[in-house]
């Protein structure tokens, strides 16, 4: 969250969903940078692109975020002089006339600018993969033995290998390793990439960090087609445009009502006609004449009516025709009928907005894949020890210490709030935002109060909790405090049976007993070297359990029972180097 927010990405997120409703398809990306020309800190940011046509891809890819392209190329033009200072090693730089080797590609170097490419391509490199006691898999190269005990290289720890039933080789497989690389180009060198300048550098990713927000996909004749939103409403958008032009130019070249007088009628009052649209006459002098001795009528206004009832009618059905194309109603733009309610609106607007889901959804496909890009390269770009700070759901910044080495209880140095541990996914929600949801919430607390009001007394202080204004989390505090103890409990979150507590406290007894049993044991294996599987066991046993305990502690009854299955396991394994050390202390005591 806080990635987007110091991204500015909702704009970029706005502008890529306009782009896509436009044309059929967008991008945007994520890339790493250094916090500041000070920092050696790096951060990663989200950016869109201003012209979506200067990205080119892998046209094998078929997700719809293209998460599994295997190249893309990023086009960028820039002046000659900024070539020249950014890149003044350069073989083309060099020349004299900016020409000479590239002469083949004028589109590359002309006498104006210089194209580059920012290049990023997938290398799948074979490899030996390594399976793990719980099912997952190591890269043989990331792992080495030492006294039949493998370790990871980079962070010295022990990794639990499984081995086959003789226990002395273990289970492995061919593979392909994914490496994507960077480099950037001039079509003729490479002007970045790895420190010799022959290939890219490694990413250390998983995917080339571009994002397709991709339109409504179909295939014709065999080929993939994109399209926006706008692309089925052309042909009722032309005529709309054609009727709304008639109509203008139907008013605009309307003439203005003339009179019709015989020839003679109005010469002797000439200026007076003359200035009929311009001035307020109160009276149009005329001479009667006759003609074969009968009176001539006097001048006449000559009206005449441009089509134009006919043109606004015909411009309302195609402007209907073009809202039910896009699905939209009335009630969703905020246009309400006489007889309309506000629930009916409401009910238009779920409709609209049910009908153009596929787009919401193609931009969060996008979202979803854009936050596992990010994930998997915060590993390595966050990789030192320092403060960033997070945002809750809540919207609550937080600082936080990552990569924080202490020391444990047992002289152990270990990394807290390692991003390099574990695997981790993103999920997304398109729709409501925290300040939404939060005046729903109100609108409901103050429904419910307005049929009971004796509902403030138990509920006042999450109403308060709900505003923004100075105060309101004060006075939410003294509402807190004013609660019952009952009520006070279960604000505080200590929401477990009186039941669950004792089995919980004897439960914890016996951990803590285990955990002792445990410490002796691991002493007897380190002098008297037992195998390394089972020292291995007992340490993956002890974090399992370790993780029980923690979901025990929230009174989860699935935690017990998965604590009581631990606390068996690691008592008979106990048992077993028990039995082990008595073992090899036999023929000693003999």
């Amino acid at each position: 969250r806080n990635i987007e927010n110091e991204s500015h990405a909702e704009t970029v997120y706005s502008i890529a969903f306009e782009s896509m409703l436009e044309k059929g398809w967008s991008w945007f990306r994520v890339i790493s940078e250094y916090e500041n020309e000070t920092s050696f800190h790096q951060v990663l940011k989200i950016q869109g692109f201003v012209n979506d046509f200067c990205v080119y891809t892998d046209p094998g890819a078929k997700e719809p975020t293209r998460k599994d392209m295997g190249w893309a190329h990023i086009i960028e033009n820039i002046p000659i002089g900024q070539y020249v200072s950014r890149y003044p090693k350069s073989d083309i730089a060099s020349l004299t006339a900016l020409r000479g080797r590239g002469d083949d590609l004028e589109s590359w170097v002309t006498g104006e600018h210089v194209r580059i490419a920012e290049y990023y391509y997938v290398d799948l490199e074979p490899a030996q993969l390594v399976r793990l006691v719980d099912g997952s898999g190591v890269w043989k190269e990331d792992i080495e033995e030492i006294d039949g005990i493998y370790f990871n290289k980079k962070t010295r720890e022990p990794v639990p290998v499984q081995f086959y039933d003789e226990g002395k080789k273990p289970v492995e497989r061919e593979s392909l390793r994914r490496r994507v690389k960077w480099c950037k180009h001039n079509a003729v060198e490479i002007l970045e990439g790895n420190p010799q300048k022959t290939e890219g550098r490694d990413m250390k990713a998983t995917w080339i960090p571009l994002i397709m927000v991709a339109g409504r996909e179909r295939f014709v004749k065999g080929q993939r087609r994109l399209s926006g939103m706008v692309r089925h409403n052309q042909e009722a958008q032309r005529v709309y445009n054609y009727l709304v032009t008639g109509f203008v130019e139907g008013v605009a070249l309307a003439p203005k009502a003339p009179y019709v007088a015989a020839a003679g009628q109005i010469a002797q009052y000439k200026p007076i006609w003359d200035t009929l649209n311009t001035k307020n006459w109160s009276v149009l002098p005329y001479d009667p004449i006759t003609k074969d001795m009968q009176a001539v009528p006097p001048p006449q206004r000559q009206s005449f009516e441009p089509p134009i009832q006919a043109l606004g009618q015909g411009v309302a059905q195609f402007d209907s025709m073009i809202k039910a194309g896009f699905n939209i109603s009335d009630s969703a733009l905020g246009k309400r009928g006489s007889q309309e309610s506000g629930k009916a609106m409401r009910l238009g607007k779920e409709h609209s907005d049910s009908g153009n889901m596929n787009w919401i959804d193609n931009l969060s496909r996008a979202k979803v894949h854009c936050g596992d890009v990010i994930i998997d390269l915060a590993a390595s770009r966050y990789d030192t020890q320092r403060v960033i700070q997070i945002i809750r759901p809540d919207d609550e910044r937080v600082e936080v210490q990552i990569n924080e080495m202490f020391a444990d209880n047992e002289g152990k140095t270990q990394i807290r709030n390692d991003l390099a541990k574990g695997k981790y996914s993103c999920t997304v929600t398109i729709g409501q935002t925290t300040a939404t949801k939060r005046m729903e919430s109100l609108q409901n607390m103050f429904g419910l109060m307005e049929a009971d009001p004796s509902l403030f007394r138990m509920i006042g202080d999450l109403v308060l909790t709900n505003m923004d204004w100075p105060g309101a989390e004060k006075i939410a505090a003294r509402l807190k405090k004013a609660l019952p103890p009952e009520l006070r409990d279960q604000e505080e979150g200590d929401q477990i049976p009186p039941e669950v507590k004792e089995q919980m406290k004897q439960l914890m007894q016996a951990y803590q007993e285990l955990q002792q049993e445990f410490q002796e044991a691991q002493q007897v294996i380190e002098g008297q070297r037992v195998q390394s599987a089972s020292k291995l066991e007992i340490a993956r046993l002890q974090a399992q359990t370790t993780m029980a305990v923690a979901a025990a502690k929230f009174g989860s009854a699935e935690g017990i029972n998965q604590l009581n299955i631990e606390f068996k396991r690691v008592a008979e394994l106990l048992k077993d180097n028990r039995e082990r050390q008595k073992l090899t202390q036999k023929p000693t005591q003999q």
